[in-house]
Parts: structure tokens; C-alpha cells; sequence
């Protein structure tokens, strides 16, 4: 996943010096959003916050947050089978 993320943010020109120092937004669906927090916890020990990520803020999307939410309440509601 970091080198998923690293490669997208080489594509919009946002891994060079000009970006250091600056907070990335990381959004996507809650794959992305958890596979974020592990990556911060795991490269914890690295003290630099572009290595470490500790630079970036993930959320999820509104559309993924909407069909979860969607999906759930037709499970608890009208079982399994309706999601």
C-alpha cells in the first residue's frame, strides 16, 4: 500500500521538495482509510513525517460512507440476502 500511495502522488507531482512540509489528504474507501493508519503504525519509529506518513490525513469517501451505511441498515433490517 505505501508504494500504492507513493506511485499516486508521483502521478499528481506531490512527492517533491516543493510538498515537504505541507499535510496530503489520502481518501478512498475503508480499505485505503485502515490501511493508512497501520502504515503510520508501523514506520512510527521513522523520525521523518514524509517517510513515516505521519504527513498525511486519510478519510473515507462520502460514497463509500453511504453504501456502508445503506448496506447495513438493509442488513438489520431485511437480512443478509437484501445487501
Amino acid at each position: 500500500m505505501v508504494h500504492t500511495v507513493k506511485d499516486i502522488e508521483k502521478q499528481t507531482r506531490q512527492d517533491g521538495k516543493s510538498s515537504k512540509g505541507t499535510l496530503k489528504w489520502v481518501h478512498g474507501d475503508g480499505a485505503l482509510f485502515t490501511a493508512i493508519g497501520h502504515i503510520k503504525k508501523y514506520l512510527c519509529p521513522i523520525l521523518d513525517d514524509t517517510k513515516s506518513f505521519y504527513d498525511h490525513i486519510s478519510t473515507p469517501e462520502i460514497w463509500h460512507t453511504q453504501a456502508t451505511d445503506l448496506n447495513s441498515n438493509a442488513d438489520n433490517h431485511y437480512g443478509p440476502s437484501m445487501t
